[in-house]
C-alpha cells in the first residue's frame, strides 16, 4: 500500500472506521486482530470515530470490550453520539435522520403495493440472530434503532431499482450493506462524520487529516470526505465508485487489513 506523501500529526488527526468488514471480521465479528493498531492509535491520542450501520447499543456494547471511549456515529449516518466528558462537559446524541417511525410507514406501504422483503422489525431478534450469526444479546441491541431499518431485500433488481426511487422521493436513502439493503433519512456516513469534526474543532482540536476506512458501498460517503481513504479489501469485485480513484486498498481482509494498514501508516511516529 502507498504510504501518504505528508506526514500525519497524530494531534490534528482522526481516523473513521466502519464495523463490519473493516474493523470486525465480516463472518465472526471479531476485531481482536485489529489490536495492536487500536494500541498505537491509543497511545498516539488519536480519537477512533466507528461509523457504522450498526445501532448505539450494539456499540456502546463493542465500545466496552474494546475500550473506545470516543464519540460514534451510528446507522449509516442517522446519529452521532458524543459520549460524557469527550469534550469537557455532558453527552449528548444528535439525531441526523429520519425517524423509525416514519421509515416503517413507509416499508409498510410499499410491502402493500406488492414489493417483497422481510425487515429487522419483521424478523425479531431471534430472526436477526439467525440471519446474522449475532449472540442473543446482541442481536437485540440491533433491533433497538432509531433512525434506520435493514431489510432482506427478495425481489427482483428491477422492483429493487423501483422501491429505492420511491424511497428517494419520499426524503429517504436505500444503501445497500454487505448484507442488507438500509433505510434511512437523508444523511449519510460522511455527513455525520464532518458533524463530529465539527464538533473537535469547536472544542479547540484542529483535526486536519482524515483517515477513514471501509468495506462497502454504504461507505462511500465517508471516504469521500477523509483526506486518506482506504478501502479494506473483501471477497469479490471492488466496486466501481468514485473515490477508488485515490483510495488505497489493503492487501487482507478486515480487521488484519485494518491493523495492516494503520500500523504502516503510523509506522515512526512518536508515541
Amino acid at each position: 500500500m502507498q504510504k501518504p506523501d505528508f506526514m500525519i500529526d497524530p494531534f490534528k488527526c482522526l481516523v473513521a472506521t466502519d464495523l463490519d468488514g473493516t474493523l470486525l471480521d465480516h463472518d465472526t465479528y471479531d476485531w481482536k486482530p485489529a489490536a495492536p493498531a487500536i494500541e498505537v492509535l491509543s497511545k498516539l491520542g488519536v480519537p477512533v470515530v466507528f461509523t457504522t450501520s450498526k445501532t448505539r447499543g450494539e456499540v456502546e456494547f463493542l465500545r466496552k470490550a474494546i475500550g473506545n471511549t470516543d464519540p460514534f456515529i451510528v446507522e449509516n449516518g442517522g446519529a452521532l453520539i458524543v459520549p460524557d466528558g469527550t469534550f469537557g462537559d455532558g453527552g449528548d446524541e444528535h439525531l441526523l435522520g429520519t425517524s423509525h417511525a416514519k421509515i416503517l410507514a413507509f416499508l409498510n406501504d410499499r410491502r402493500a403495493e406488492g414489493f417483497s422483503f422481510v425487515s429487522f422489525t419483521d424478523l425479531g431478534a431471534t430472526g436477526i440472530a439467525e440471519e446474522t450469526g449475532l449472540g442473543a444479546v446482541e442481536a437485540r441491541l440491533a433491533n433497538q434503532r432509531s433512525a434506520s431499518e435493514p431489510i432482506i431485500w427478495n425481489g427482483d433488481e428491477a422492483s429493487k431499482r423501483a422501491f429505492v426511487n420511491l424511497a428517494a422521493k419520499a426524503g429517504l436513502n436505500a444503501l445497500q450493506g454487505g448484507r442488507f439493503l438500509t433505510l434511512g433519512g437523508r444523511t449519510d456516513k460522511g455527513r455525520a462524520l464532518m458533524e463530529a469534526v465539527s464538533l473537535y474543532q469547536a472544542a479547540g482540536h484542529g483535526i486536519e487529516t482524515i483517515v477513514a476506512l471501509g468495506d462497502s458501498g454504504n461507505d462511500r460517503a465517508l471516504l469521500d470526505v477523509a483526506t486518506y481513504p482506504i478501502w479494506i479489501r473483501k471477497d469479490g469485485p471492488t466496486p466501481e465508485t468514485g473515490f477508488m480513484n485515490r483510495a488505497q486498498c489493503s492487501v487482507r481482509c478486515g480487521p488484519e487489513g485494518w491493523r495492516d494498514v494503520i500500523l504502516d501508516l503510523f509506522n515512526g511516529t512518536k508515541v
